[in-house]
């Protein structure tokens, strides 16, 4: 049974037109994740996420179905707009594959003010400390 945040995938989907398929091939999955995704049967981890957030240009608030605008909410912002003063870099290492573990350090470090030197820090140690914990 669908849920509220695949039916949200599905009409945005559809309201642009596209196919499985083309999601898809644009987020670099098979149909078959779309559809277990739009049918409530599989949970995208937080860099698929950040990519439908991107590619629909919605908010996450939005996926969530926790408000009807698609847009900016209050003081919630996108990701990439967290990231925007940041370098390519530095962006690529918060929202490139399996980087859902430094989407809150980037918002945290983008609302502390914290420049892209102290972000590389803190993305490096959770680097060390995740490759740490999965070694036997």
């Amino acid at each position: 049974m669908a849920t509220e945040f695949g039916t949200r995938l599905r009409q945005l989907r559809v309201s642009r037109g596209w196919s499985r398929v083309e999601v898809a091939s644009q987020l670099g999955v098979v149909e078959a994740t779309i559809t277990r995704y739009e049918l409530g049967q599989r949970e995208p981890g937080n860099d698929a996420l950040v990519r439908f957030s991107e590619l629909y240009d919605v908010s996450l608030d939005y996926l969530f179905c926790l408000t009807d605008k698609p847009g900016f909410t209050g003081k919630r912002l996108y990701l990439k707009d967290y990231l925007a003063h940041y370098p390519p870099e530095v962006r690529e290492w918060v929202v490139g594959p399996g980087a859902g573990a430094y989407v809150l350090a980037a918002k945290e470090a983008a609302d502390a003010g914290l420049d892209a030197e102290a972000l590389k820090s803190i993305i490096e140690t959770i680097r060390r400390e995740l490759i740490r914990a999965q070694k036997p």
